[in-house]
């Protein structure tokens, strides 16, 4: 970006890239520099959640992750070696995203990906690029680099985010605190080719009473990731050995196991930390430099998406002067909440299944056969708990850009997504070509979202929208992009006017009964929902949100 940068991003692995795409959606300029003179390619995270997945289609990137990864993985409970419960990581019921399932996918994919869309939208990681310390004031951030040559940089930014890794600078240098504690236990992790009588397309946890065994499947047939609990007796500082996993294999895993090829063999331990606060003036941190916890249901490359997609489009405003510095204040708000529930919920399940205590293995081999397919037979219980592990059941309830109607609530209102959470998707069909498309597609993360609902009841079904005040309104909000969403007949010729052919968007924002408005934030959560044309509403809303002395 040839403009002067307003924004520098320190580590550019998902969760920089992330902040980066976001930025360049918004047209910010800014910088994305790491450490490191190239990615590794050795693969970390390995999933893929639903919300992900919708937040990266606006940016034209979930189909090609789609084709890289795999879907419609089980998983595999085994407990002292006995099939414990088959769990489907699929068919979870769930209609409102087009993503009702993890994908499984390297974290190297998943970058290579985001490499992919910042070079579309001109960005470029610098590398060797090394943060060495900053300071701040009230107008800026002043940053001291330093190059692979050993030249030395002084940059001067508005704004600094360290999505710089559980070590972070930024972190240190904003004097953020980053409680927690080790896990007492040591891990060694594998990515190695397995033969074996199991498929290897599976995922499979086997417990055991002297921790856990984790196999995830690649993509490449017969490659999988081990993660195993270390023996208590192993030397702290050896890497661990193919003949370490065969031993846990032979105890843990029924049939005969052949390990061969390893790709990548290493040791580590786990952490569970977080700060205790987002943002220090001018600093934010995100990803790993504000929580480490344990790999228990994929959340952690995940989250740190969702941190730099909620904070880029709120900084994006701020530095284009379309918002007031006050907006920036929710995403602590917003996302350090989400941060400490995940941090405990990781804590209790990860701490249940790698725990070599004697009462608590026991109660595990116990507990696990008797309480798996009770969670898991029951295709509505499976999707709550989907949700959750998904993320797409995160709520901003308690934020202040979460905005609830005043006024007279319609049959079926309240039904519809209370102000804060996110928009439910679902298919909108294109007259002109033919095809349906997901609504989360549509959302073009540089602007914010108006839904336009025309009714789908009889009293609607010839009713036209207003185009004159429609278009009066796009003229004074042009940061805000108009989905016109029809009901069962057309009521619209706007060229970009969608069919609900089903009424079921209607249905999940709560405007079966008649027409209605949905004001969405760039990452799609719920600002306010409004029966009938109430701009004036969604206008007041917008100002509160640019922070004028309007207020709702």
């Amino acid at each position: 970006m040839s403009a002067e940068p307003r924004v520098l991003i320190a580590g550019a692995g998902p969760t920089g890239q992330a902040l980066s795409l976001a930025l360049s959606a918004m047209g910010v300029p800014h910088r994305l520099i790491d450490a490191l003179p190239e990615r590794t390619p050795h693969s970390r995270a390995l999933v893929l959640q639903a919300r992900s997945l919708e937040l990266l289609s606006a940016y034209g990137l979930a189909e090609g992750l789609l084709r890289e990864g795999q879907t419609g993985v089980e998983a595999r409970i085994y407990v002292n070696r006995e099939l414990a419960a088959l769990v489907p990581l699929s068919d979870f019921a769930i209609g409102d995203t087009a993503y009702p399932f993890p994908l499984v996918v390297s974290q190297e994919r998943t970058e290579a990906a985001l490499d992919a869309g910042l070079a579309a939208r001109g960005v470029t990681v610098e590398r060797p690029v090394r943060l060495v310390d900053f300071s701040q004031d009230a107008e800026g951030v002043h940053a001291r680099l330093e190059h692979a040559d050993g030249r030395e940089e002084a940059l001067r930014v508005q704004w600094l985010v360290g999505c710089d890794g559980a070590h972070s600078v930024v972190r240190k240098g904003a004097g953020l605190s980053f409680e927690g504690a080790a896990y007492p236990q040591d891990f060694m992790l594998a990515d190695v080719h397995v033969d074996w009588e199991l498929p290897d397309d599976r995922v499979c946890v086997f417990l055991r009473s002297g921790g856990t065994l984790a196999v995830l499947p690649f993509k490449e047939p017969g490659l999988v990731r081990l993660i195993a609990t270390r023996a208590s007796e192993a030397t702290a500082d050896q890497e661990p050995t193919l003949e370490e996993f065969e031993a846990i294999f032979r105890e843990a895993v029924p049939g005969e196991v052949r390990l061969h090829d390893p790709v990548w063999v290493s040791r580590f331990r786990l952490h569970h930390r977080g700060v205790d606060r987002y943002r220090a003036g001018r600093v934010f941190v995100a990803g790993d430099a504000a929580h480490i916890h344990s790999p228990a249901g994929g959340q952690g490359m995940n989250t740190g998406i969702q941190d730099a997609l909620n904070l880029g489009w709120k900084l994006g405003l701020v530095c284009l002067g379309e918002a007031d510095e006050a907006l920036l204040e929710s995403y602590d708000a917003e996302r350090a909440p989400v941060g400490r529930r995940l941090l405990g919920w990781t804590d209790r399940a990860f701490s249940l299944a790698s725990s070599d205590n004697v009462l608590i293995a026991a109660a595990r081999s116990l507990l696990v056969p008797w309480l798996a397919p009770k969670l898991t037979a029951d295709p509505a219980r499976r999707a709550r708990v989907y949700r959750f592990v998904s993320q797409l059941s995160i709520r901003y309830r308690e934020s202040p850009l979460a905005l609830a109607w005043e006024g007279p609530r319609p049959e079926g209102f309240s039904q519809g997504p209370a102000p804060g959470a996110r928009g439910p998707g679902g298919a909108l069909f294109d007259p002109a070509s033919g095809r349906a498309e997901a609504l989360h597609a549509r959302l073009d993360p540089g602007h914010l979202h108006l839904l336009v609902f025309s009714g789908v009841g009889p009293d609607h079904a010839r009713a036209r929208l207003d185009e004159e005040a429609l278009e009066a309104f796009a003229a004074r909000w042009p940061r805000v992009q108009l989905h016109r969403v029809l009901g069962r007949s057309l009521t619209s010729q706007h060229p970009e006017a969608r069919l609900d052919e089903q009424g079921q968007l209607h249905a999940r924002y709560g405007f079966l009964s008649g027409p209605g408005l949905a004001l969405l934030r760039p990452d799609g959560h719920v600002i306010t929902r409004a029966p009938g044309m109430e701009l004036e509403w969604v206008e007041r809303c917008l100002g509160r949100l640019r922070g004028s002395a309007q207020q709702v």
